[in-house]
C-alpha cells in the first residue's frame, strides 16, 4: 500500500454568491484552517 505525503482537496469556492464585504474574512479563516491556494487551471 503506498502512503501520500499530503492530502490534496479541491473546493469551490464562488465569491458573487456572498458580499463582498465577507471576502476578505473568508480568505483570512481559509488561511487559518491550512489552506492555501492553487491558480485555477
Amino acid at each position: 500500500m503506498k502512503y501520500f505525503k499530503e492530502l490534496t482537496l479541491g473546493v469551490c469556492y464562488y465569491p458573487e454568491h456572498w458580499e463582498e464585504h465577507l471576502w476578505s474574512e473568508d480568505l483570512e479563516r481559509m488561511r487559518n484552517a491550512g489552506i492555501s491556494m492553487k491558480k485555477r487551471i
